[in-house]
């Protein structure tokens, strides 16, 4: 991808979008489509209002996971139904490699998605054929991909978070554990009652201070069994502790009603 940008503009998602897509008519065409979606300035409820119906996009593709605060606002825009379809098929022939295989995935879920509200799309025999050459190169990739790292086993850092797949155990980095970080299987939930937090650890891992086994919004749940509530009538909070603590100042045993 091409790092160099003839493409100004207020927006940043779009401005750094642009920069890092190749430099064709399609980039040129998307960077249009969208200044003009922006200029409108329209919030969900009055491009609803304008167009009857509109989708949200997002400027800088949601699947590029390099790019903190997709979801921001600022990299949101409300585009017709129409205009959503055309900037997703402008965005496969902006990108080439792994980016343009996840455009080649969004592009074939503007038809596939499943939306009640979502009008039934203009398909014709000349997108049909379109979308079944993507699905072929797409599927031929993702082929490749399961052949080259099928014997291959994950391990990562536990610290920073950073993953990759060796071939044998003997290949296992210093200070690295095998498995993948976003593997949640035999993991259990532990909270905590004043913070009303909830996660999930492994079980050789050591329950933190404060904390207990069970999920804090899970109504019944074991962490809650045997504890008792209590509260401050001035404040007005309320919170669970063990029977054998003692109260904090200003508490009172009892649930409160306010």
């Amino acid at each position: 991808m091409s790092s160099k940008n003839i493409y100004t503009s207020n927006n940043y998602y779009l401005e750094y979008t642009c920069s890092i897509a190749l430099k064709n008519k399609y980039t040129k065409w998307y960077f249009n489509i969208i200044d003009k979606a922006l200029k409108r300035n329209l919030n969900k409820n009055q491009a609803k209002l304008l167009f009857g119906y509109t989708e949200g996009h997002h400027i800088y593709p949601n699947s590029f996971k390099s790019f903190e605060h997709k979801n921001k606002k600022e990299n949101i825009v409300f585009l017709t139904s129409r205009e959503h379809f055309i900037v997703h098929a402008l965005l496969v022939k902006m990108f080439v490699d792994v980016y343009r295989y996840k455009m080649i995935n969004a592009f074939l879920r503007m038809k596939t998605i499943n939306n009640k509200d979502l009008h039934n799309r203009y398909f014709n025999s000349n997108l049909y054929s379109k979308f079944r050459k993507y699905f072929r190169e797409r599927y031929s990739w993702m082929v490749k991909k399961q052949k080259r790292t099928k014997n291959l086993k994950h391990c990562y850092n536990p610290t920073t978070l950073e993953r990759t797949r060796i071939e044998t155990i003997e290949q296992l980095p210093k200070g690295w554990i095998m498995g993948c970080p976003l593997n949640t299987k035999g993991m259990i939930s532990i909270c905590n009652f004043e913070t009303k937090e909830t996660k999930r650890i492994r079980p050789n891992e050591k329950i933190p201070d404060g904390w207990v086994k069970g999920n804090y919004n899970n109504k019944g749940n074991q962490a809650a069994k045997g504890l008792v509530y209590i509260h401050d009538p001035i404040l007005k909070i309320r919170k669970r502790i063990k029977p054998n603590s003692n109260l904090p100042e200003g508490f009172v045993v009892g649930y409160g009603k306010y």
